[in-house]
């Protein structure tokens, strides 16, 4: 696949998560600063940091994001920054591609098609969220 091809595919499985994730999910918490990221689902109970995604994939939250293996057995993984955006860079691109069997694109190369991607922007050096849903 192209590098283009690969953040456009990208772009599409990880709005099938996030949309997802906002259907059985109403929010993200830490207790403290030391605790770990726990997603509060939408019909109540205690937090959760992995799981199933309907339909998606199974899910795990890590650090400052979350990684989900798709059905198909692709992963894509991301961060939420500070104002709960999702966000990814070429290092993250770069391992989808490799779920995908291509393990040939460089992150840089990714890095670039997703600068040139009209519904990506750069939120700081090599780190990307989407524009438009």
């Amino acid at each position: 696949m192209t590098p283009e091809l690969i953040v456009s595919a990208f772009v599409r499985e990880l709005r099938a998560c996030t949309q997802a994730l906002r259907v059985q999910f109403v929010g993200a918490w830490r207790a403290e600063v030391v605790e770990p990221l726990m997603l509060r689902p939408a019909g109540g109970g205690p937090g959760q940091r992995s799981g199933r995604l309907d339909g998606v994939g199974d899910f795990q939250v890590h650090g400052l994001g979350c990684r989900v293996e798709l059905d198909s057995g692709a992963i894509v993984d991301f961060d939420w920054d500070e104002d709960m955006r999702e966000v990814f860079d070429g290092w993250r691109l770069q391992n989808f591609a490799e779920s995908l069997g291509d393990s040939g694109v460089a992150a840089s190369a990714l890095v670039d098609a997703a600068r040139r991607d009209p519904c990506l922007r750069e939120t700081t050096s090599g780190w990307f969220t989407c524009t438009s849903p």
